[in-house]
């Protein structure tokens, strides 16, 4: 599976280019002319990953999960966070790992979480991605399911929710999903200055 762009309603399709350096700036040798391109999650088998997002309010922001390669690879093997500021023309390679995103006021605010690893906080970006900075949400580790925003994507107001994380003594300590959920409302307003 490929993950090719349009840019004319589908008069002509793409490979996406790989971004030219990693989320921690080295270079990245990843060229379309050598069969080597930007894949995308669209699907994820059972949710496990988030898929490529964009909101009508933050023009040109699109956020994805995906790999460099030949193909797409499996839900299991490494991908990394991805960020568009252009509409998909070109990409930048953000968090290593798999998140979970949400865009908010217009675009000024993106909201990441790790997705499928315990956590007790948070990041943010007031830059569309250029620069993170992380929040505590919990002092007990928690699985994010995701983050949530008012229908339009206009606010600095975002819910996140997900279960408690619980370490299984049945299983030499391993992290497991607790079966208490829990939500939190995180208020952005107050942390940036007009």
């Amino acid at each position: 599976m490929q993950t090719y762009v349009t840019h004319n309603k589908g008069a002509k399709w793409e490979l996406l280019r790989a971004p030219s350096v990693t989320s921690k700036g080295k270079s990245i040798d990843c060229y379309v002319e050598d069969n080597c391109s930007l894949h995308l999650e669209i699907y994820s088998h059972k949710g496990e990953l988030a898929p490529v997002y964009s909101t009508e309010t933050a023009v040109g922001i699109v956020l994805a999960t995906g790999n460099l390669g030949k193909r797409l690879t499996g839900n299991d093997s490494a991908k990394n966070l991805y960020i568009s500021r252009d509409g998909g023309l070109s990409w930048k390679s953000t968090k290593p790992g798999v998140y979970i995103y949400e865009i908010g006021d217009h675009g000024s605010i993106i909201v990441i979480a790790k997705k499928g690893d315990p956590v007790k906080y948070v990041e943010f970006s007031w830059d569309e991605g250029l620069t993170w900075e992380t929040v505590q949400i919990s002092e007990q580790e928690l699985y994010v399911e995701n983050i949530i925003i008012e229908p339009n994507s206009l606010s600095q107001q975002f819910m996140v929710y997900g279960t408690y994380a619980n370490t299984d003594s049945d299983k030499d300590e391993e992290t497991v999903k607790d079966s208490r959920a829990f939500l939190t409302f995180m208020d952005f307003a107050g942390l940036h200055t007009r």
